[in-house]
């Protein structure tokens, strides 16, 4: 009855209803996913006001040297695709390595099987957090369940 999903649009800068039905019916583990890192206070980064990309290829952040949705193409040249998001991290002097992870929603999905059954509102949700040799992630799925007829609601996280 009701599916659809919303991804965040680089080139309009807000969350969009997503057209593409694999990005609405596959687990966000089997989507390529872009994480954009922005350093901010990161002496050694030698761009401030930039994001950077991992790079699987050379095994290192790289500078961005074209975006646009679900696209970006590194400074080395790589082009890497799939959904993108971006994070801030903050440093200080001794490193970003000690601070606590960030959390990124990726895709937001509503779905309604038919009139009986309960609204579906699922988030899910990248963990990052930084380290020597890149950047740590980790999946995370936050839903919430609403059942208008029977009164009741289930807030649960699952998948992490």
């Amino acid at each position: 009855m009701l599916d659809v999903a919303f991804t965040y649009s680089y080139e309009n800068g807000r969350w969009v209803e997503c057209t593409d039905t694999d990005l609405v019916k596959k687990e966000i583990e089997d989507i390529p996913c872009v994480t954009l890192v922005k350093y901010d206070g990161y002496v050694y980064r030698h761009r401030f006001n930039t994001y950077y990309v991992f790079c699987p290829k050379h095994n290192a952040m790289e500078n961005i040297f074209d975006i646009s949705d679900n696209r970006v193409v590194s400074g080395e040249g790589c082009s890497l695709e799939g959904l993108l998001e971006f994070v801030t991290i903050h440093c200080g002097i001794d490193g970003c390595f000690d601070n606590e992870p960030f959390f990124i929603p990726y895709r937001w999905r509503i779905y309604h099987s038919s009139p009986s059954k309960p609204v579906n509102i699922a988030c899910d949700v990248m963990r990052v957090k930084d380290d020597v040799n890149g950047i740590l992630t980790k999946w995370f799925n936050f839903s919430l369940s609403v059942d208008f007829i029977g009164e009741r609601y289930v807030i649960s996280k699952f998948r992490k």
